[in-house]
């Protein structure tokens, strides 16, 4: 997990393209977290997590046990 041990979910331009908001594909992948910011480069792509205050960390979907959640629209544009 790119943030453990804080938790993240992917958020940004990464969940606007994904809800359709945005036509052009992110070059990264992005996400909030209570972490440090920092990126990371992959064989599959770049990761980079944006530190929200604690106050802000929330309005996200779908998080499991497996995988971080997604931002909701709303959110994301927030």
């Amino acid at each position: 997990m790119l943030t453990r041990p804080y938790p993240s979910y992917i958020s940004l331009w990464s969940t606007l393209f994904d809800h359709g908001m945005l036509d052009q594909v992110p070059r990264s992948v992005y996400a909030a977290s209570l972490a440090r910011p920092q990126a990371v480069q992959t064989s599959v792509g770049e990761y980079r997590a944006h530190h929200v205050h604690p106050d802000l960390f929330g309005g996200f979907e779908g998080q499991t046990a497996v995988r971080a959640g997604r931002a909701t629209p709303e959110r994301a544009l927030f």
